[in-house]
């Protein structure tokens, strides 16, 4: 899982190729998928399509730490 810190009014974008899980673990932001926005609390979590844009916006006063864990197929062992 990676740590990201948003300063107060910071704004990421992105998208992953694989699934993703985004955990709110301290702050206060609002999360965009899918055109849909909503305001996380703490431990709250969003699971975001592989491919999908979604944006987390720090809306609070003070700096906002998310962790982003993807998920995906898990590779068949190789022979040998």
């Amino acid at each position: 899982m990676a740590d990201i810190v948003l300063e107060p009014g910071e704004v990421f974008e992105h998208s992953h190729s694989a699934e993703s899980r985004t955990t709110l673990l301290e702050g206060v932001i609002e999360f965009e998928v899918a055109g849909t926005t909503r305001r996380l609390c703490l431990g709250e979590a969003v699971i975001v399509p592989a491919g999908v844009r979604h944006v987390s916006t720090n809306v609070g006063s003070v700096p906002a730490r998310i962790g982003c864990g993807m998920h995906g197929p898990v590779p068949a062992p190789e022979p040998g």
